[in-house]
């Protein structure tokens, strides 16, 4: 059964329900054993959503079929695993214990570095966010290294009068389109 929404007009209605999500959800449907759906919300992960991703193919369509998949690997999970497995295992096979050790210990490691806190927050939500790490896990982690990462950041002492250019070749950004949203207070594009 499908969602209509009467608000929207019909020309409109090709972002909601399109082929590529038609596509994404049969594949996704299809998926009966957990290892291959983690595999799949990985590499969706990987290649498509979040500031690292590899492409913008599905730039309207990403964050929707992450869900699709996240929702899959839940009912996968709920099937395989059972009582203390669902709060000490990530999918993965990985204990939570071992990615509390090892997540802790690298955000120890990185110390004052803003830019290594970053891109360890960023593997540690492509890899384990939810339904990989059970909620009350992650969220105690993501807490934790978010709070290290304000902290961090926090101690930038006046981010606008930090050149663009040079913020952009730290941060190893790239421009996408000149001029949108590109420029910070007092500059010009």
């Amino acid at each position: 059964m499908a969602f209509t929404n009467k608000f929207l007009r019909d020309e409109d209605r090709s972002l909601y329900d399109n082929e590529i999500r038609r596509s994404w959800r049969d594949r996704i449907a299809a998926l009966n054993n957990l290892d291959e759906a983690v595999a799949l919300l990985t590499e969706i992960r990987t290649q498509h959503v979040g500031p690292e991703r590899k492409t913008f193919d599905l730039e309207y369509d990403s964050l929707w079929i992450e869900a699709e998949a996240e929702g899959r690997v839940a009912s996968l999970k709920s099937e395989k695993f059972h009582d203390a497995e669902l709060l000490d295992k990530c999918v993965c096979g990985t204990a939570v214990a071992d990615v509390y050790r090892d997540l802790r210990g690298r955000v120890d490691a990185a110390g004052e570095d803003q830019f290594a806190l970053e891109r360890l927050a960023a593997e540690f939500r492509r890899k384990f966010k939810p339904p990989v790490m059970p909620v009350n896990a992650w969220l105690e982690l993501d807490s934790y290294l978010s709070k290290r990462l304000l902290e961090t950041r926090a101690k930038v002492a006046d981010i606008a009068a930090i050149n663009v250019e040079e913020w952009r070749a730290k941060r190893g950004f790239r421009v996408l389109v000149e001029g949108h949203g590109n420029t910070m207070k007092g500059e010009t594009a």
